[in-house]
């Protein structure tokens, strides 16, 4: 890749862009879970207390727990199928 002066662009930034989008496939692939599930609690605790309608954030959790386990886990294959391309 060249820059507007001609010169070849900074190597480590496709490794450096592999990082951070390694990292946000870390943070959905744990923090989605962990979201999720305070979202279930939550939706029980307070739906058997007081509202029964807010047991809906029970299943609002379930689904947020699954969405954002896949959605990291397609980020982590994607940096790894990336990564795999450039070793020797």
């Amino acid at each position: 890749m060249t820059q507007g002066d001609g010169e070849a662009g900074n190597p480590r930034l496709p490794a450096r862009r592999r990082a951070r989008r390694g990292m946000l496939g870390v943070a959905l692939f744990v923090g989605g879970p962990v979201v999720g599930t305070a979202l279930v609690v939550v939706g029980i605790v307070l739906g058997l207390a007081e509202e029964p309608r807010l047991l809906l954030l029970a299943v609002l959790g379930v689904g947020v727990v699954f969405v954002a386990t896949y959605a990291g886990l397609r980020v982590l294959f994607a940096v790894e199928r990336a990564g795999g391309s450039d070793r020797t």
